[in-house]
């Protein structure tokens, strides 16, 4: 950045900058970019609102991805009060949605929901399908964290086929994750194979970093409920590789139902073989792991010298 150019026209590259960044899981980097965006923006007129918005909510979501909601919630309060100033539906129920995020993270299910209605209303009065798809999924969400795993399947049904529609590739691996998920809590595991291979195709494909860390843990877990220990291991082991190199936050929504599961795999392999196991997956090139996490047949495990 040469500093040439409008305030408006620097940030926008910024924008891209951040965004690039936040795909590939380069958070420190995205985050650096939304910052100095904002400043940029600070003494700008109303027409860069929206700009500001963008980097307010890139932010929230950083934060909320940090685990610190306190930051997160006055993100996207910030968003709810700009949005509102220049009378900005679209924007209104957005930054309504990703604060009923921030209140279900922290076990508010009542303000949460309330939240999620209001924005899901304001949604479905501008005729947004873009804007239902993502709201569905985030009081998906919140649905199952409360037992209802039915209707969480519903509303992630409905998501996945509205970003299908759109073609919204990145947010489309987030449903498909999601729905292999509620397949496998289901133990319908042919299913949750075809989501979860399908939502780490289209994260690699994208270059998306942290989807592709969530796809290949799910596969894990997938492994070990089909009685694949090993491979359960080695992809359990490539997912915690990647994860450390790019500074990737877990998946909150089925941590603990993941770590349970391994844990389970662990102590039914025994330490020894488990350590083996997971020490391949660690040391998989990451193409390589994904290509081993994409086989159609569950069987066999992985060697440097018989890839994937």
């Amino acid at each position: 950045m040469d500093g040439r150019g409008t305030p408006e026209l620097r940030a926008m590259a910024l924008a891209g900058v951040g965004a690039l960044a936040e795909e590939q899981g380069d958070f420190g980097r995205a985050q650096e970019a939304c910052e100095a965006g904002l400043a940029l923006l600070e003494h700008e007129a109303k027409e860069a609102s929206e700009a500001k918005l963008f980097f307010l909510q890139g932010l929230g979501w950083m934060a909320w991805q940090r685990e610190d909601y306190g930051r997160a919630m006055q993100l996207f309060e910030e968003c709810l009060v700009l949005s509102r100033e220049i009378s900005d539906a679209w924007w209104i129920s957005r930054s309504l949605s990703n604060l009923a995020v921030v209140y279900h993270a922290r076990a508010d299910h009542e303000k949460a929901t309330r939240l999620h209605e209001e924005s899901l209303r304001l949604i479905r009065d501008q005729g947004d399908k873009q804007g239902l798809a993502f709201g569905l999924n985030n009081l998906a969400m919140l649905v199952y964290s409360r037992g209802d795993l039915g209707r969480a399947a519903q509303h992630i049904e409905e998501s996945v086929a509205l970003h299908r529609e759109f073609g919204t590739r990145g947010s489309l691996s987030v449903g498909l994750y999601n729905l292999g998920w509620m397949a496998l809590l289901q133990d319908d595991l042919g299913r949750a194979a075809d989501l979860f291979r399908e939502s780490l195709s289209l994260s690699w494909d994208t270059g998306m970093n942290p989807l592709v860390q969530m796809a290949l843990e799910g596969l894990a877990c997938l492994g070990g409920a089909q009685g694949q220990s090993e491979r359960a291991a080695q992809l359990w082991g490539a997912a915690q590789t990647l994860r450390e190199a790019k500074g990737i936050p877990r998946d909150v929504d089925f941590l603990a139902e993941a770590d349970a599961r391994i844990s389970t795999v662990r102590s039914g392999m025994g330490e020894e073989a488990w350590e083996e196991a997971w020490r391949r997956g660690r040391a998989m090139p990451l193409d390589e792991a994904v290509s081993y996490a994409l086989q159609q047949e569950a069987g066999g495990s992985y060697s440097p010298s018989n890839p994937a």
